[in-house]
């Protein structure tokens, strides 16, 4: 096929791309709704009037994130970024040079109830 100058390869344009799991949490964090069973009237699709596995997978963990604390870390994660871990001292030396296993077992202690105490 001979493409005419200014004539597009693609003249129905990109795919519509489907919603990540991310953009339907964002958008669930937002709709204030006191059980499943309300928020059900906003899970069906407008146009096939289905409800979408997406949206049922997402309030299903956010109900999860009520009760467990590991869930709501991994909502967070998600929505926000893991966030870094700093393996440098204030010195700026590699924490990881010359440790020792009794000293690793320190830091991890320390690392634990300043992780606590943030909370």
């Amino acid at each position: 096929m001979v493409w005419k100058k200014g004539q597009s390869g693609n003249p129905k344009g990109r795919k519509k791309r489907r919603d990540s799991i991310t953009e339907r949490l964002r958008y669930w964090m937002e709709v204030p709704f006191d059980d499943f069973q309300k928020a059900k009237k906003h899970i069906k699709d407008k146009k096939t009037k289905k409800y979408r596995y997406i949206d049922i997978y997402v309030i299903t963990r956010l109900n999860r994130c009520l009760s467990s604390e590991y869930a709501a870390k991994n909502v967070n994660d998600r929505l926000e970024g893991k966030s870094p871990l700093s393996l440098q001292n204030p010195d700026g030396s590699n924490l990881l040079d010359g440790l020792t296993p009794d000293h690793a077992v320190e830091i991890a202690e320390a690392f634990m109830v300043a992780h606590k105490a943030k909370k």
